[in-house]
């Protein structure tokens, strides 16, 4: 008989491995294929740090826990800060939902509790710094072709130290939204219904008008792309995704990396440098609908908790000598 145990052990095991790989599937089923490939991400990535040989092995230990233990090690898989996320729902609650319908069939006997790791916005709001961004105008400003020289820089001053506008409000943008005699753009700013008049330094304007007199004063988009011989494409508006490869193309040239949100981030910074902080004013700036966001700026910019350790730390430093011993 007591040879029997480990076989009886092996066969109960494998029934089980089996019944949650059938969970695993039914948990898939419905699911739009970049969902689906989402999820099998996620699991595959729990099943890595479980060190389990594949996402069945990985939830058939977790199911092994006492309930306890096995949320204190979700909980703990929430605290993997470099783990790429997936807007709001996270691999705590993917594992959550699994447990759900494991236990609508009869095979997990306990809930998943442990909550949500809430994501941590804004970590880096500084962007480049000013020589990256001076280094990137003089680049783009430097091309061959004069047209599309006229419209990187155009279009870079918009998304920075000119306006820090967003890359969807840049883009949206048309020939009939530009001021040249008010030094003005009318702008659909995130979340607005309504079109608002922004005020633009005339060395703005004179780098739109630069751009559009040379690409024409028909109707339409007010940046357009070019055509693979160098013409511009009447009509033909320069999307955000277009945006985006556009200043990551410039940005591999120059040894960097730079986005067109890194662009607003900087000039942000710069506004509150300018204003020696006055977030009221660096939000008209911005169009960003709550203060509390230019907060985090203000906060990023002078490193106010760097500041405060340093001067915490010196009511110890007679216990320390020259060296920091």
């Amino acid at each position: 008989m007591n040879a029997l145990v480990p076989l009886l052990r092996s066969t109960q095991l494998s029934a089980r491995q089996l019944d949650v790989e059938n969970l695993i599937e039914r948990w898939k089923e419905g699911r739009s294929p970049q969902t689906l490939r989402a999820y099998v991400s996620d699991l595959n990535f729990f099943a890595n740090w479980m060190k389990a040989l594949g996402a069945g092995a990985a939830v058939n230990a977790l199911l092994a826990m006492p309930p306890g233990e096995a949320n204190e090690t979700v909980a703990c898989l929430a605290l993997i800060h470099d783990r790429p996320r997936r807007g709001a729902r996270n691999d705590q609650s993917k594992l959550r939902s699994l447990f759900s319908l494991g236990e609508e069939f009869g095979y997990v006997a306990f809930d998943l509790t442990t909550k949500n790791v809430r994501s941590q916005a804004y970590r880096d709001t500084r962007g480049p710094e000013r020589d990256v961004i001076a280094a990137l105008l003089e680049y783009a400003n430097g091309q061959a072709h004069k047209a599309k020289a006229m419209r990187d820089v155009a279009l870079f001053l918009l998304l920075g130290y000119g306006r820090a506008l967003r890359r969807c409000e840049v883009v949206g943008l048309d020939l009939e939204h530009f001021d040249a005699r008010g030094s003005r753009l009318s702008v659909l700013r995130k979340g607005k219904r309504k079109r608002q008049w922004l005020s633009l330094d005339p060395l703005v304007t004179r780098k739109l008008q630069a751009w559009i007199a040379l690409s024409g004063k028909e109707p339409g988009p007010l940046f357009l792309q070019f055509g693979k011989d160098g013409r511009v494409l009447a009509g033909r508006r320069l999307a955000g995704d277009g945006v985006y490869r556009l200043l990551q193309a410039m940005g591999t040239r120059l040894g960097t990396v730079i986005r067109p949100h890194g662009l607003r981030h900087a000039a942000i910074t710069a506004a509150l440098d300018e204003t020696n902080g006055n977030v009221r004013a660096a939000r008209e700036f911005s169009g960003h609908a709550s203060v509390e966001v230019l907060m985090k700026y203000d906060d990023n910019r002078k490193d106010v908790g760097g500041e405060v350790a340093s001067k915490v730390i010196r009511r110890l430093a007679n216990l320390f000598d020259e060296e920091g011993t």
